[in-house]
């Protein structure tokens, strides 16, 4: 997934890992850039927010490639 940090030029990759449907969609998300891995929901993702694995940026998604499983 390829994602904005909201008020810069900057982007950023990171991989998921997979999902899961839990009181909505909560996907397990790697960032390389900490090392840091846990769940983050979809309402977050879609809020702006990658916490709790980095709760500092406010991001946009700019980019998923969707699979078909």
């Amino acid at each position: 997934m390829l994602i904005g940090f909201d008020g810069t030029d900057g982007k950023h990759f990171i991989l998921v890992l997979k999902y899961k449907y839990a009181n909505g969609y909560q996907y397990l998300i790697y960032d390389p850039w900490d090392g840091v891995c846990d769940y983050v929901s979809q309402y977050n993702l879609e809020a702006g927010s990658m916490a709790p694995v980095n709760s500092s940026w406010r991001i946009t998604v700019d980019y998923y490639y969707p699979t078909n499983d």
